[in-house]
This record gives C-alpha cells, sequence and structure tokens, in this order.
C-alpha cells in the first residue's frame, strides 16, 4: 500500500505505512503535525481530493 501526503501547494511525499505520515507531513511543512489538532479535524479533505 502506498500513500500520498500532499500540500495545497501539490508538494507530495509517498508513504508505505500509516505511521510514517505524521513525519511525512513534517518534512513538507517543517511543522510538526497533531493528528487530533481539534483544527485538524475540522477541515477534513474533500471527497475526490484523495
Amino acid at each position: 500500500m502506498s500513500l500520498a501526503v500532499r500540500t495545497s501547494t501539490g508538494r507530495t511525499v509517498m508513504v508505505s505505512r500509516l505511521e510514517e505520515i505524521a513525519d511525512a507531513a513534517r518534512e513538507l511543512t517543517g511543522r510538526t503535525a497533531d493528528p487530533l489538532d481539534p483544527a485538524l479535524l475540522a477541515h477534513p479533505p474533500e471527497a475526490g481530493r484523495a
């Protein structure tokens, strides 16, 4: 399984395991991603943009 982690500008990192997603997000943004951050959970990805 491969997953693509993308920024709104199109930068992409491919990961092969779910536990790699946070590291990929940090690599792309330079910030630590908190998967339980209420602000992040309030804005789920749009359907069809997977």
